[in-house]
């Protein structure tokens, strides 16, 4: 039984405990660490741009701070569990992007600029495609995973990778994105939820679902509760 911290406080579920006479509560935390999304995203500080280090500034503002807590208790083999996620928790993934976004276009060289390019329309057309893609959504930003994945359409559509300028690919990641929030990022929260939900039930740990959904930590830890 999962108590949502939308629905009940944690005073009114430990005195549920304590009618139900549970003698033992299990607690858990999740602590945000910045360097986990750095690795994530395959950055390293230490030879990044001003813009790119300006941002994982505001990423290090939550550093240690407690992403999610769950309280947890057993009676008559039925657990009982509370959960609650930090309101901050969705800002990651904004500077996530913007780490994303000023890592693709910092230090660009202005004869750059004149390279060719692909038309607007075929871009978000591509962006698109790579929106709906199964594994965008848990790759998001696994940049090397997100290549592959675009590699993928372009060959669907039959298009050369040497045809596409230097901005192309930065461009069609964020018609991806801005797709995906728009059009499909509810429907795929939801199957996530349940997905986990069917794996927890099966009473598989945190490290096997993981594993099994091929996703990381982080996400798993937004819909574990």
């Amino acid at each position: 039984m999962l108590c949502d911290a939308d629905d009940t406080n944690i005073e009114d579920f430990l005195n549920l405990g304590k009618k139900h006479e549970a003698k033992i509560f299990i607690i858990h935390k999740g602590v945000f660490k910045s360097q986990e999304i750095l690795d994530e995203l395959g950055i390293d500080e230490t030879e990044s741009s001003v813009k790119v280090k300006n941002q994982i500034k505001n990423l290090k503002k939550y550093e240690s701070r407690i992403e999610f807590l769950s309280l947890s208790w057993i009676s008559e083999s039925i657990i009982f569990e509370y959960a609650s996620i930090s309101d901050w928790v969705d800002e990651i993934d904004v500077i996530k992007n913007k780490i994303i976004d000023a890592n693709s276009d910092e230090d660009i060289g202005y004869s750059r600029l004149k390279e060719k390019s692909l038309p607007q329309a075929k871009v978000k057309e591509i962006g698109k495609l790579v929106a709906k893609h199964p594994d965008f959504f848990t790759n998001q930003y696994n940049q090397e995973r997100l290549g592959t994945i675009l590699s993928e359409v372009l060959e669907q559509k039959e298009i050369k990778e040497n045809t596409l300028g230097y901005f192309d690919r930065s461009v069609i990641q964020s018609e991806a994105r801005a797709y995906f929030d728009k059009y499909l990022i509810k429907e795929k929260e939801k199957e996530m939820i349940e997905k986990i939900a069917e794996l927890k039930s099966e009473g598989l740990p945190k490290v096997a679902i993981r594993s099994k959904l091929g996703i990381t930590e982080g996400m798993l830890n937004k819909y574990y509760y």
